[in-house]
Parts: C-alpha cells; structure tokens; sequence
C-alpha cells in the first residue's frame, strides 16, 4: 500500500497508482462495431471494451508485479460491471 506524508496508509492514492500500473501494462481495445444501445435505449457502449496484455521483448517489471485489469471506463477489476449488469437486468424493472 502507498504511503502518504504522514506516513499512514492512503487507500485512495494506493488505488490510482494501482490503476495507473494496471493502464501501462494492459492494452485495451473498443469494438467500434458494436450498437451503442440496445433496443429497449440502455446504453452498452461502456461494456464495449476488451483487453490484453502488453507483451514486451524485454519485461520492464518482474512477474510478481503485474496487475490484474480494471475496466478502462469503471475503473474496477475486469469483467466486474459486466457481471453487475447482467444481476440487476435479471431483476427485472423498478
């Protein structure tokens, strides 16, 4: 966990650090193809995104620091919002 100045823990700087790492080592790619909404209006455009992982000749990091991907629109581990989604779509309306 990063540290802030007053040298206690700082989850939420920890988290975009995190993030940032996660965007330098994961390519992530939008299907331009696909609707931006579905029939009934709802937008899917953010559940559009598929990535990859960065393969370099020669690694700049150790294997034991690689990060997991996290959702480029989200900002939360992959596949997460759409798992979110598909739960409350099977919920029916409000």
């Amino acid at each position: 966990m990063l540290i802030s100045r007053h040298s206690r823990s700082d989850s939420y700087h920890t988290c975009y650090v995190l993030a940032g790492l996660s965007s330098a080592q994961h390519k992530w790619h939008f299907n331009t193809s696909a609707p931006e909404t579905e029939s009934n209006g709802t937008l899917v455009s953010p559940y559009q995104w598929t990535a990859e992982h960065y393969v370099e000749t020669t690694p700049i990091y150790d294997e034991q620091d690689k990060v997991g991907t996290l959702h480029p629109v989200f900002v939360i581990p992959e596949g997460v919002a759409e798992e979110t989604r598909a739960y409350f779509a099977s919920k029916g309306t409000f």
